[in-house]
């Protein structure tokens, strides 16, 4: 199993169950009740690309998913600064999206 078919799993895995530890997270009494959920969203498409950039063997597709990566981190925070649709919707969008990305760079072949 290659690395990049590890953080595919990796991407589902982290969103689903930060979905689910959403009542876990700890409470702000500042700012928006979502920054932690958001944070940990953020953080895990962000530790994908820093796997993918130092650990990855520097192929194009694995350039290419780690630049998706950082794009998806910066979409859920874009998301939630701008448009404000809630997170319950737009990070497994997100999520999709790169995993949609991921397979036609891994089929495309």
């Amino acid at each position: 199993m290659e690395l990049l078919d590890k953080l595919a799993i990796y991407v589902v895995a982290v969103t689903l169950l930060i979905m689910l530890a959403k009542p876990a997270l700890p409470k702000v009494t500042w700012g928006y009740d979502f920054l932690p959920q958001m944070a940990c969203h953020m953080w895990s498409f962000l530790i994908a690309c820093i796997i993918l950039l130092y650990l990855g063997n520097g192929s194009s597709t694995e350039q290419f998913m780690a630049i998706a990566s950082f794009t998806a981190s910066m979409l859920i925070v874009a998301n939630l600064a701008t448009v404000g649709y809630p997170l319950y919707y737009s990070a497994p969008a997100v999520a999709a999206l790169w995993e949609l990305i991921y397979v036609i760079q891994r089929f495309d072949k």
